[in-house]
């Protein structure tokens, strides 16, 4: 048993300093699949709901804007690692999608508004979607290391940040009437008129895969130095080559509008008569399908970062600086379309098993802090990560939103 146990350490020490570098392999051959899952919002967090007494403060909402996000990002690796070169395949899917409501929201529930004026509340929403297949390849120079990432992608859907807008006025003879304007482009790998109809539904993966001819192809790029013993460095890039193409669109001004009668003698009569109003009717217009195509890449990607070990190989802090740019070269990129991107860890590995991670980060516009926990066997390998998440930074420490992670890897 001894021999076994001095066998595994030994295992484990030698691929360490043969693999030193950013993100040293631990598996000459492994395979995993992992996915992740955030949401948040930035309206209230756990600290504020689970009081004695809960108190919204409606003034201090009207501050700022109300944001939802969320996304998901599923992904299975196979990799091979043989002395110092490493090969392998990885299929991801990434979707991910922020929506805004301007502060006049709050502002209207928290002071209400003038009889017989209307008043104005603009929304915002973009949604990208993308299915990835990657080969990674890993090489080293002397004391630089190489991995290159070429990438083919398929987009699947696509929102370039479409203007909503909803006016509503309150009478004095307690008819409140409310109209909603969007103009939108949605650019998708399926048809969306049955996902958009009235019964909508979703479109069958045979239909997607179907787009597969259409995908675009990027490429990752980094370049690392071991600095010193304890320290690497290095830097990272995402280059797109060639776009996607999304061939079916749905786009127009869509229209709704409704009005409620009777809102103020149901507010104000006692007892409340059991239905407060008369059903408001809604009405959609203004909403065209055609199959001209738009070209989507994925974020571009540049930054530095790097690998301290201050006290062993059993300790190490990841900083990581950069900068991103949604959809560069497409139609719709503008300087409001670039936005940095930053993260720090640190990953603490105890009697080469148990292994801690702390990690705080903006990616995709969301904010996060999250704890790890790992069980590596060498053979088989558990990580479980979870943490907050917000599109606002102060919120983010509040637990407004919550990111979870799972992944599971096999090999030798």
């Amino acid at each position: 048993m001894k021999r076994l146990l001095c066998t595994f350490a030994f295992l484990c020490l030698t691929l360490g300093s043969i693999f030193a570098e950013l993100y040293p392999s631990k598996r000459f051959v492994e395979f995993g699949f992992d996915a992740s899952v955030s949401a948040g919002q930035n309206a209230l967090g756990i600290t504020d709901v689970f009081t004695k007494d809960l108190v919204i403060d409606l003034n201090d909402l009207a501050k700022r804007d109300f944001k939802l996000n969320f996304g998901v990002m599923p992904g299975f690796h196979f990799n091979v690692n043989v002395n110092g070169i490493g090969v392998g395949v990885q299929t991801d899917f990434d979707f991910h999608t922020n929506f805004t409501i301007d502060q006049a929201l709050f502002k209207l529930l928290a002071e209400g508004n003038s009889l017989n004026e209307s008043e104005t509340i603009g929304m915002s929403v973009n949604m990208e979607s993308f299915l990835t297949t990657s080969i990674p390849v890993k090489f080293k120079v002397g004391k630089l290391g190489f991995k290159v990432v070429p990438t083919y992608f398929i987009p699947i859907v696509y929102l370039p940040n479409p203007s909503a807008q909803v006016t509503y006025t309150t009478n004095e003879d307690g008819t409140v009437t409310a109209n909603a304007t969007a103009n939108f482009d949605l650019y998708t790998a399926f048809d969306a008129s049955t996902l958009l109809a009235e019964n909508g539904s979703m479109p069958e993966l045979s239909e997607i895969l179907k787009e597969a001819k259409n995908g675009g192809f990027d490429l990752s790029a980094v370049v690392e130095y071991a600095l010193f013993d304890f320290l690497d460095v290095g830097g990272y890039v995402n280059m797109p080559i060639y776009p996607g193409t999304l061939s079916h669109h749905a786009y127009g001004n869509a229209t709704f509008s409704f009005e409620m009668v009777g809102l103020l003698d149901w507010l104000t009569t006692d007892p409340r008569p059991e239905k407060p109003f008369d059903d408001p009717e809604k009405t959609w217009s203004g909403v065209e399908y055609d199959e001209n195509g738009y070209k989507v890449n994925r974020p571009f990607r540049l930054g530095v970062e790097a690998a301290w070990r201050p006290i062993g190989d059993w300790f190490v802090v990841h900083p990581k600086l950069g900068v991103a740019a949604k959809n560069p070269f497409g139609n719709d990129f503008s300087i409001h379309s670039l936005y940095p991107e930053y993260s720090i860890s640190a990953d603490m590995t105890f009697v080469y098993v148990i292994g801690v991670n702390l990690t705080t980060a903006y990616v995709d516009h969301v904010f996060s802090h999250n704890v790890g926990l790992r069980l590596n066997t060498r053979i088989f390998e558990l990580d479980f990560n979870i943490g907050t998440s917000n599109s606002d930074f102060l919120r983010s420490f509040t637990i407004g939103g919550l990111q979870a992670q799972v992944g599971v890897k096999m090999g030798f």
